[in-house]
């Protein structure tokens, strides 16, 4: 945060709100926010971007799916699931329309959204979508991937919460299989827990 306050008083006053280096500071100042937890702060400074983006490049452009998908994360973890339903839903279809259905970052936005429908209860649109993302990992990052095993864990846990337990075992144990390669200890435990 030092550093950060150091940049913006060094740069932040010599620049136009929309000059690169403004939404620099914009965006590290909204992923600090999330990184100390202060989730509110994070989707507040994320919306600010997508808001400066928007008004530069429109509201398809790619450079906004990306702040569209930092901002439904924050809303995810800020409790604003029909928030993040919406932003990602749009990264999604920016990301789809301009990269390509199977494209790595697809991948991710529609894994990150299974996640929020899981949690809002709709689960035949988080299985969906969950399935859809592990099969762009998988492609895109290889079977033996930590990105692909996080895929499997997201698909697990949305099929654990659609009451799926016997699918969601499945998931978990390969999740776990995975995370002995390519893993952290903390995933191979919070895995293990999961079986």
């Amino acid at each position: 945060k030092a550093w950060l306050d150091r940049a913006r008083a060094g740069w932040g006053a010599g620049y136009g709100p929309t000059h690169p280096v403004s939404l620099q500071l914009v965006l590290a100042g909204a992923l600090l926010a999330g990184a100390g937890g202060d989730w509110a702060r994070a989707e507040r400074g994320f919306a600010d971007l997508l808001a400066l983006k928007e008004a530069m490049f429109g509201p398809d452009h790619l450079d906004v799916s990306d702040a569209l998908a930092n901002l439904g994360a924050a809303q995810t973890n800020a409790g604003n699931l029909e928030g993040a339903r919406t932003s990602l839903e749009r990264a999604l279809v920016i990301r789809e329309r301009e990269l390509g259905p199977d494209n790595l970052y697809v991948g991710h936005t529609l894994a990150n959204l299974s996640a929020v429908y899981s949690r809002l209860g709709r689960f035949e649109q988080a299985i969906d979508a969950s399935r859809r993302a592990l099969a762009i990992l998988g492609t895109t990052r290889g079977e033996r991937h930590h990105d692909t095993m996080v895929g499997h864990a997201v698909f697990a846990e949305v099929l654990e919460s659609a009451d799926q337990r016997e699918q969601a075992l499945g998931e978990f144990e390969l999740a776990l299989e995975l995370a002995g390669e390519v893993g952290s200890p903390s995933q191979q435990l919070e895995f293990r827990l999961q079986i």
